[in-house]
This record gives structure tokens, C-alpha cells and sequence, in this order.
């Protein structure tokens, strides 16, 4: 049932017909490409092309510190929380340009998500141009792939494994790969597939899929509606210097989003406000950022959640250029901390703080900044259990590492210290 939904999906979003005649033209030109492949010289193993871009010495070391705390936790109970601590790891150090570091980290996950990070390495070095070493990566996600069938994984596991499979055949142009993957994953794992496929799309086909996204929206479904949305945000990059369809793109998403969790709208506002910050369009992105900041304001949060939406609704303010507001909002968000920290469990106080250190290392208020970040370093090691301390760890480290501030001896030292001292019981 589920494959011939995702199916439908591909087939409503009106982005077969052109996309067939993109692989057509694809193909011919791998095809002519190859030609005088016998006389080439052997290439060499593509990994080996894998480089870590220049970073700070500290900066490497809090990564590597970060991915020695998430892989202290036992593998035996905690496979689960190792693997993913692991994964998002690899994600900061893949934002990070790290390469080879991702792909001897993306080695030494134990579960299904080692193939969710070969996946992204993949992805990065197909934005990379380089599309050997993406190649083997993907190879890399499929063998995991495979594992994870045999296995007996969980469907939604396998779906997203395969769902970051599709997206690199995509960026490689296989499309006839993506495509034939696509029929196969669940519609919950297609929103990023759909919306890279629709900024391929052409621009006659607009009207087309402006009506298949209202239609998609009309049938109720939360993932339809979800990857709808998400289809509308890309779209609206792929317009945007169309007034017009912008401008009908913002009114329909702004309507269309009803139905999902405000945390989920804000992601759709900070993909708008991103693509009016390619423009240089600060205005347009202070009128969505005005509009889904009013509507967080009116939701019930607990004091940990409300802390963490007003960090990210202070990096949107910072983006759009009005630092003042995005200030006044770590100010409030610091405070109900202070107010409330009894309230808020010890495992929930750190990742409260990160990105409120976070928001005040983007806005340049490096000592702000580096206080907050203690203050996430020792609640986070407060828990009596490892497991929780090296979670928290292992995020504050890639947070500081992606900030690029500059740390004392003392900050470095204890989080070694507190690295150091992961043991049982977990």
C-alpha cells in the first residue's frame, strides 16, 4: 500500500515527463563520455581522493573528542542512542568539510545508520564534483542497505536508508535510479527527494504542479501535506525572481501549513528566509520571520522547548538582519532558564542552552556565547548516568567545533575530563 502512495506522489507532482527527458539527455552524455574508456589508465581507489578541508587544530580536536564521547556508550543496550549520537557527528564534521574524518567515523557505527552516513558523505562529495568518490560512498550505503533487509530492520529504517540512497542517484544523475528507488519508499521519507526533483523542474510545467500541490494539501494526508509543503518551499527558490508565483507560493504555504506542528512551519520559514537571503532580500524574509515568530508566541510550550524555539527564532532575526530583536530573545529565553531549571529535567537542560550559545555566537557575542556553553557543559555532565552525559557531550562539542570560537585551556580540559570519566553505570 504504502509503495503505491509514494508512487502516486512522484506521479502528482507532474515531474516524470520532464525528468524522463533529463535522464535521456543524461545518459547520452555519460554515454559519449565514455568513449575511449579502453585506452584510459586505471583510475585509483576514489576514497583515497577523500581530504579533510583546512580547520583549526582545536576545532578538529572537539570533533574528534565529540565522536570519542558518543562512542564510549556500550554498544549492548545502547546501540540506538550510540548510532545516532554517532550520525550527527558525522553530519557536523561533513559541515565542516571534514571528509576523511566522516568516513572513518561513518565506519564505526554499528546499525543501519552507518549507511545513512555513507549516504551523506556521498551527498557532499556529489555537491563536490566529486562523483567517483560519491560513487563508491553510495555503493557503501547500498551494501548497508542491503544488511538492513537481511536483518529483518524495522520499514522505516530501511525507508530512509533508501530514501538518502535515492537522493544521492539523484545528484549523481541517475535518474531513472532515483526514480525507480522512490517507488519503493514510503511517502514519511520523500520530503528532501521531492524537493530537489521540483528545483529540476521546468518552468512551464509550474501551473501543472501548483494545482497538484493544492490537491495534494486537500486530501488530508500529513505526509503528502508535509512533502507538498516541502515541494513549495523549493519552488519558491526555483521562482523566486517571479514575483508573482513567490508571492502566491508564500500565500499558499503560509495557509497550507495548518495542519503541521509549529516546529515543523518554522522549518519551512527558514528555507524561505534562506532563499530570500541569496537574494540579499532581507525584507521578505523579516515579513515571514515576523509572521511565524507571532505564532510560536502563542503556543504552550514546556520551559525547555520554549528556551529552544526562541534560540531558533533568534538566528532567523539575526539572518534578517535585526540583531536587537534576536538579543531581546536569548535574553528572555536565558532568563525563563534561570526561572525555570528546577522544572526542566537534567537530561533536557543542555540541549535547552545549545542553541541559545549557539545564537549568541552568530550574533557575535562571543562572550555570551562561550558562558552559555559552559553553563550546557556542566548541566550536561550533571546526570548520574553516562549515557545521557556523553549525548550531551558529544552535541556541545560539534556546536562549539561549528562556531568556531576560540576556547581556553580550561574549557578544553574539562570536557577531556568529563570525556574521560564516562563509565558505567550507563
Amino acid at each position: 500500500m504504502k509503495h503505491t502512495q509514494s508512487a502516486a506522489t512522484l506521479f502528482a507532482l507532474g515531474l516524470l515527463a520532464p525528468l524522463a527527458l533529463l535522464a535521456c539527455g543524461r545518459a547520452e552524455s555519460a554515454v559519449l563520455s565514455s568513449q575511449g574508456d579502453e585506452a584510459r589508465a586505471p583510475e585509483p581507489e576514489p576514497l583515497a581522493a577523500l581530504v579533510d578541508a583546512p580547520l583549526a587544530a582545536q576545532r578538529k580536536r572537539l570533533l574528534e573528542l565529540s565522536f570519542e564521547a558518543a562512542s564510549k556508550m556500550p554498544s549492548a543496550p545502547h546501540v540506538k542512542n550510540r548510532s545516532r549520537a554517532q550520525e550527527g557527528v558525522v553530519s557536523a564534521v561533513l559541515r565542516l568539510g571534514q571528509a576523511r574524518q566522516a568516513l572513518e567515523a561513518s565506519a564505526q557505527i554499528d546499525n543501519w545508520r552507518r549507511g545513512t552516513a555513507y549516504a551523506a558523505l556521498a551527498l557532499h562529495e556529489a555537491a563536490a564534483g566529486h562523483a567517483a568518490a560519491a560513487r563508491r560512498c553510495l555503493a557503501l550505503a547500498q551494501e548497508v542497505h542491503a544488511e538492513a533487509l537481511e536483518q529483518d530492520e524495522q520499514e522505516w529504517r530501511a525507508d530512509r536508508l533508501l530514501a538518502r540512497i535515492s537522493q544521492v542517484k539523484w545528484a549523481l544523475g541517475d535518474i531513472e535510479g532515483a526514480l525507480a528507488l522512490e517507488r519503493e519508499i514510503d511517502a514519511a521519507e520523500l520530503a528532501d527527494l521531492v524537493a530537489a526533483k521540483a528545483r529540476d523542474a521546468a518552468a512551464e510545467d509550474y501551473e501543472a504542479q501548483f494545482a497538484e500541490l493544492e490537491r495534494l494539501v486537500g486530501t488530508g494526508d500529513f505526509n503528502l501535506t508535509r512533502n507538498a509543503l516541502a515541494v513549495g518551499a523549493a519552488l519558491h527558490d526555483r521562482f523566486y525572481d517571479n514575483e508573482a508565483r513567490r508571492a502566491q507560493l508564500e500565500a499558499w504555504i503560509t495557509t497550507a501549513w495548518k495542519p503541521l506542528p509549529i516546529d515543523l512551519r518554522i522549518d519551512l520559514v527558514e528555507r524561505i528566509v534562506a532563499n530570500a537571503e541569496a537574494r540579499g532580500d532581507a525584507a521578505r524574509g523579516r515579513e515571514m520571520t515576523a509572521l511565524v515568530a507571532q505564532l510560536a508566541d502563542q503556543v504552550s510550550w514546556t520551559p525547555e522547548l520554549r528556551i529552544a524555539v526562541q534560540a531558533r527564532l533568534a538566528k532567523l532575526l539575526l539572518r534578517v538582519g535585526q540583531s536587537e530583536l534576536a538579543l531581546q530573545r536569548l535574553g528572555a529565553a536565558l532568563d525563563l532558564f534561570s526561572a525555570e531549571r528546577e522544572r526542566i529535567f537534567d537530561v533536557f537542560r543542555a540541549g535547552a542552552l545549545r542553541p541559545v550559545a549557539e545564537a549568541y555566537a552568530a550574533a557575535g557575542q562571543t562572550d555570551a556565547a562561550l558562558s552559555v556553553f559552559r553553563l550546557a557543559v556542566e548541566e550536561g555532565a550533571l546526570n548520574p548516568n553516562s549515557r545521557p552525559k556523553a549525548e550531551d557531550l558529544a552535541a556541545t562539542c560539534c556546536a562549539l567545533a561549528e562556531s568556531g570560537l576560540v576556547l581556553d585551556d580550561e574549557f578544553m580540559a574539562r570536557m577531556e575530563a568529563i570525556s574521560n570519566g564516562l563509565a558505567a553505570p550507563w
